[in-house]
């Protein structure tokens, strides 16, 4: 499992206190290694706070992938009898009926990155049943869904890569 960002700082931030800042005689190092260590805590404040604007549209983009899949398959069901789309279409609906904890007027983060987990998963296994299903059975409206699960794909992965782009002054 991946570490959070706050976790992820964290740690760091421990580290640099515990590990390193002891090991430092200079205390102008102390000093920035210990602003370093602010900084990590108001990068966590900013995650903690900001983090659920983005994971709030990737889970309704899901969502609506997701939402399309259940209806092909269902309506491919009548045609191409497989217990795996059977299965599939359930869990879509389960977890479409879930309810996730947000009594505050923004949903906490922690509730979002299980949902964006569990509707993660989903797609995989949506994108493993089309696979195997058009296999044995050719449809436009599998082809179809393919595209939409690919451009999906393809808007995360753009925004994602726009955190690996360079400051401009470097």
């Amino acid at each position: 499992m991946r570490p959070t960002v706050d976790k992820l700082c964290q740690g760091i931030s421990n580290i640099l206190l515990n590990d390193i800042v002891p090991e430092l005689s200079s205390p102008v190092a102390q000093r920035q290694i210990l602003m370093i260590s602010a900084s990590l805590s108001r990068i966590m404040t900013i995650w903690e706070k900001t983090s659920q604007f983005p994971l709030i549209g990737e889970n309704k983009d899901l969502r609506e992938v997701l939402l399309a899949a259940t209806n092909t398959l269902k309506a491919t069901k009548q045609y191409y009898k497989d217990e795996t789309l059977e299965r599939l279409t359930q869990e879509i609906d389960t977890e479409f009926k879930r309810e996730y904890p947000s009594g505050e007027l923004y949903p906490s983060v922690h509730s979002l990155l299980e949902e964006n987990g569990n509707l993660k998963e989903l797609l995989v296994k949506t994108i493993t049943a089309i696979d195997k299903t058009s296999c044995n059975y050719k449809s436009q409206a599998l082809d179809e869904l393919r595209k939409k699960i690919r451009a999906h794909l393809r808007k995360q992965l753009n925004w994602e890569l726009t955190f690996l782009e360079l400051p401009r002054s470097i």
